[in-house]
């Protein structure tokens, strides 16, 4: 899982999902929550690892927990960042809805990925 990931061929779809199942304790309460099964949880995960080149999870043969490699724990945190960014987009200084559509998020988004290929970046490095 040597090579360089690419911002433009992530799918934000994607992060928001690991950054959901990642709040959970198991990959059984993830499923539950997101209504969908144990095994979407996992090819979810595998999907995603196989989009940043390397493995954001500990897991193995009955292993119930949940648990964050570094470089997945660097990586959702800055997922994290993002998305708190994007939440806080629509709203202005008075707490009113300022901004909507797809078209604003996707100008925070563009903003981000210079960002978020550094610490990419900086995970396939070490």
């Amino acid at each position: 899982m040597g090579t360089s990931p690419r911002f433009d061929t992530l799918n934000w779809n994607l992060l928001r999902d690991f950054l959901i199942i990642f709040r959970h304790a198991t990959f059984a309460d993830a499923a539950l929550t997101m209504g969908i099964g144990r095994s979407a949880i996992s090819e979810k995960i595998a999907e995603l690892e196989r989009s940043v080149y390397f493995r954001v999870a500990d897991r193995g043969p009955g292993q119930r927990k949940i648990t964050l490699t570094p470089q997945g724990r660097q990586l959702h945190d800055a997922v994290s960042k993002l998305a708190e960014s994007i939440e806080t987009l629509s709203f202005d200084a008075d707490g009113r809805a300022a901004l909507t559509g797809g078209v604003a998020t996707a100008v925070l988004v563009k903003q981000a990925i210079g960002t978020l290929q550094l610490v990419l970046d900086a995970l396939e490095e070490k």
